[in-house]
């Protein structure tokens, strides 16, 4: 309810303005790292592969002809920038706090820490509700100085009034100050 969502789409929409491949994938609680891996995939575009997708992986959507067969482990994820037709990769992962899965986090966590370390043009831009990074990606020391936080929080009734003046504007809408209090 703060708008998390919202922010990486815009976000997301300026990276592809700037010619980044950006995939996607929204966590449910349930997933573990290869559902996640293979929806980020899924999200991407077929045309962005530079090998065409081989007989047998046809049944494969977007990209996901990209990554192996089996279950995926970190260090696959390595190979994924030469499988594509641009050089820089975002993944964004929405919802990763809905994930109570111990290893997923750690994994997904390892993959971040083997892609800074080997300075892989594939990055990762993680969407939780957490009051630090360890409670989001687990306890995994070396990778705290391959990560930042962006905290976001609660907007100020300051800030919903501009922004609701401002869409009224561009809306030609008057709101009356009843109204302008409910939506604050």
């Amino acid at each position: 309810g703060r708008g998390k969502t919202s922010l990486i789409n815009l976000v997301s929409e300026a990276l592809r303005a700037l010619s980044f491949m950006v995939g996607s994938y929204s966590c449910a609680a349930e997933d573990e790292f290869d559902a996640i891996l293979r929806g980020l995939l899924r999200s991407l575009p077929r045309s962005l592969l530079a090998v065409p997708v081989q007989q047998g992986e046809e049944r494969l959507l977007g990209c996901e002809a990209a990554l192996p067969d089996g279950r995926l482990q970190p260090h696959d994820v390595l190979g994924l920038a030469g499988r594509f037709t641009g050089r820089r990769m975002v993944l964004v992962v929405d919802e990763f706090d809905r994930i109570g899965d111990v290893a997923t986090r750690t994994r997904l966590a390892d993959t971040i820490k083997l892609l800074s370390d080997r300075a892989a043009p594939i990055l990762f831009i993680i969407v939780g509700v957490s009051d630090n990074l360890e409670e989001l990606l687990g306890r995994h020391p070396s990778i705290q100085r391959n990560v930042v936080s962006v905290p976001l929080p609660l907007l100020t009734d300051t800030e919903i009034e501009a922004l609701l003046e401002r869409g009224a504007q561009e809306a030609d809408l008057v709101f009356p100050p009843a109204a302008r209090y409910a939506i604050a």
